[in-house]
């Protein structure tokens, strides 16, 4: 087997992820290494996960079509990263997005994920 997918199977992926809901949440480390994803979601104050709205801009790629925003993080708040679940509140982790460099918050404030620079896509 030389490890390609056919571009049918590829188009069922991303056909998948693009009618699944994508609730983005904010992390303090990456969930793919946690033994419980969940336990590294930030949480606290009036935070919540973010519905995102997503466009399908290619045929392995979707992109974030309205920004997101955080607003009031905690002070200490230090954010490691994005991650994605398909659903309000605990579900299946999905996708994610981890900073080069942790984000600091010492006196709390907003994280955004501007529209249109944010793609989920298929690297293959």
């Amino acid at each position: 087997m030389n490890g390609s997918f056919s571009t049918t199977v590829l188009s069922q992926w991303m056909d998948d992820m693009e009618a699944r809901e994508k609730w983005l949440a904010l992390v303090s480390a990456d969930p793919r290494t946690a033994t419980d994803p969940l336990a590294v979601e930030i949480i606290g104050g009036v935070y919540a996960r973010q519905l995102g709205s997503w466009t399908r801009t290619g045929p392995r790629a979707l992109t974030l079509d309205a920004g997101v925003v955080w607003r009031n993080l905690v002070p200490g708040t230090q954010v490691a990263g994005v991650a994605g679940f398909d659903a309000e509140f605990n579900g299946t982790l999905l996708f994610t997005d981890m900073l080069i460099e942790p984000m600091n918050y010492p006196a709390g404030g907003s994280y955004v994920l501007p529209a249109n620079q944010y793609v989920l896509g298929l690297d293959i």
